[in-house]
């Protein structure tokens, strides 16, 4: 049986999809499958994303996370050393390589037919303008070996006679670089990406990869898994390749929200992301015109033969019904995806009816949400207001009291003041008064000395004598007033005492010394010259 509906067309694999989504059984858990995207951007690989939005994996109750690989044996290894469960879109030569070495590795449905989308491209600038310019040696890039690109090129030189060299510039964005800097001689790339270049006149297409005749019906993209996984997991594989299978369906039905999704992801203008979708619906409808094309050419090959004899006809006879019970087959399994795809439009609209209420009673609550937050606002005003008149009546208050303070402070001042002066005249009539009490003083020292000296004549005198006690002692700021006029700390001192005991001393051309510590004691000494006395 074959039945080919193209990667580029409406479904995406329809009939592996179909098949595999047929023998799925109702999911009994969630499940985690990590997907690895092997080329990230044509438009037909945009179904795993589909699903993963429309909810399509978490219908199926499972958990699918998605990485990006470079294409080619890098993304199938993947799958080999267990990094990823499935391979979406890696090429089918690399798998069946990896296969033949006995890699545990197993084809789950086709991804893709012919390379259609693929196209190559050198600057404006270059000399190359077709395939056959790079005649000579000149540089024919794809991507990595193994990798669909790698498939196409080995197929261009082929059915071409090209001597061109067959060169690995990695992917899309690594190729565009290498090309426009002048670093190889040309660039690959799958629409609708850098097609910007062409747009804006930086670059010329020199040729698609329809011109791979070969490869126009040939599966060159598979989904692939690890088959020691798929082993245990075959009912998790069937609920994936249901979701991807639905996410195809919405890729084509989905509108302008497919579309604009595609875009979003991609980067690209809605222009751009629609005209990917149009060109890859106009070469399935394309390669299904040619399959029909091969299949009328088949039966009218397959009657002129049978014509010849009647065991040849009535052979024919049984392949057609055999054919007819296909196709039949085939017929009944397309209208239950149509029956699907009228089951997910439903839904979808019952999901945008849902969406609508859910904005609209969004838009009334946060309407109600604002007259709230408008009237607390109110309500706010009204309170700072208020505090704000309590600020100022308690600033005024403040600056009150601090000028009645400081009036009271200034009085007291002006009364310090004068009570100050007071006191200046007093201690400066005490002082003038105790000049005449000195000067009695030192009358009665003079006569008192004469008789001393008098009653000390021939006396030869010490040098030094120290008078020490283990008293309270005296504070040192105060040691210095000692020999002043009238200072005392005594409640009935004079404060004349040391003065007079000092002024002897020095008429006997001595020295009197008080040094004094607090709480430790204090020591006087005096110092007197050796010899007799020669007062006055």
């Amino acid at each position: 049986m074959r039945i080919s509906v193209k990667s580029g067309g409406m479904l995406l694999a329809a009939a592996s999809l179909l098949a595999a989504a047929a023998l799925a059984g109702p999911a009994v858990a969630a499940d985690k499958v990590r997907v690895i995207d092997s080329t990230r951007g044509p438009f037909g690989n945009f179904a795993i994303y589909q699903a993963r939005d429309e909810g399509y994996f978490k219908k199926e109750n499972l958990d699918v996370s998605t990485i990006f690989g470079s294409g080619g044996s890098a993304t199938l290894q993947a799958i080999i050393t267990g990094s990823a469960e499935i391979a979406y879109g890696v090429g089918t030569e690399s798998v069946l390589g990896a296969f033949a070495k006995g890699a545990p590795v197993a084809i789950l449905a086709n991804a893709a037919y012919g390379v259609g989308e693929i196209f190559w491209y050198t600057p404006v600038s270059s000399k190359i303008h077709t395939f056959q310019d790079l005649n000579g040696g000149k540089v024919l890039a794809f991507s990595r070996p193994g990798a669909t690109t790698h498939l196409a090129t080995q197929f261009l030189v082929k059915s071409l006679g090209l001597t061109a060299k067959l060169v690995s510039t990695g992917g899309m964005a690594e190729s565009r670089t290498l090309v426009m800097s002048g670093q190889t001689d040309t660039g690959w790339a799958a629409a609708p990406f850098n097609l910007d270049l062409i747009r804006e006149g930086k670059a010329r297409i020199i040729g698609r990869g329809t011109a791979a005749k070969e490869l126009n019906n040939v599966s060159v993209r598979v989904i692939a898994a690890n088959s020691n996984w798929l082993k245990t997991h075959r009912g998790v594989a069937k609920r994936v390749m249901r979701a991807f299978w639905r996410g195809t369906l919405f890729n084509y039905i989905g509108g302008d929200r497919a579309i604009k999704r595609y875009a979003d992801e991609m980067k690209l203008d809605m222009q751009d992301a629609a005209k990917a979708r149009a060109e890859t619906e106009r070469r399935a409808q394309e390669e299904s015109l040619n399959y029909k094309a091969r299949q009328a050419a088949e039966a009218k090959a397959k009657a002129e033969a049978g014509s010849k004899s009647k065991a040849d006809t009535a052979s024919m006879r049984s392949r057609e019904e055999a054919e007819a019970r296909e196709r039949a087959e085939a017929e009944a399994k397309l209208r239950e995806a149509q029956q699907i795809a009228l089951r997910v439009a439903a839904e979808e609209k019952a999901r945008a009816d849902k969406a609508r209420a859910e904005a609209e009673a969004k838009e009334k609550a946060e309407a109600e949400a604002r007259r709230v937050k408008d009237e607390e606002g109110r309500e706010l005003a009204l309170r700072v207001a208020a505090e704000e008149k309590a600020k100022a009546d308690k600033l005024r208050a403040e600056a009150e009291a601090k000028e009645k303070a400081e009036a009271e402070a200034g009085r007291r001042k002006e009364e310090e003041a004068r009570r100050r002066g007071e006191e200046e005249d007093r201690k400066r009539k005490e002082e003038e008064g105790a000049g005449e009490e000195t000067e009695a003083a030192d009358s009665q020292e003079q006569r008192e000395g004469k008789a001393y000296a008098g009653r000390l004549a021939g006396w030869r005198a010490a040098k030094r004598i120290e008078v020490e006690d283990n008293g309270c002692g005296i504070a040192e700021d105060k040691v210095k007033d000692l020999f002043k006029p009238f200072y005392t700390t005594k409640a009935t001192g004079t404060g004349l005492g040391l003065v007079i005991v000092k002024k002897m001393i020095t008429r006997m051309n001595g020295t009197i010394e008080v040094q004094s510590r607090r709480d430790v004691g204090t020591v006087v000494t005096i110092s007197l010259p050796e010899g007799p006395y020669e007062g006055r």
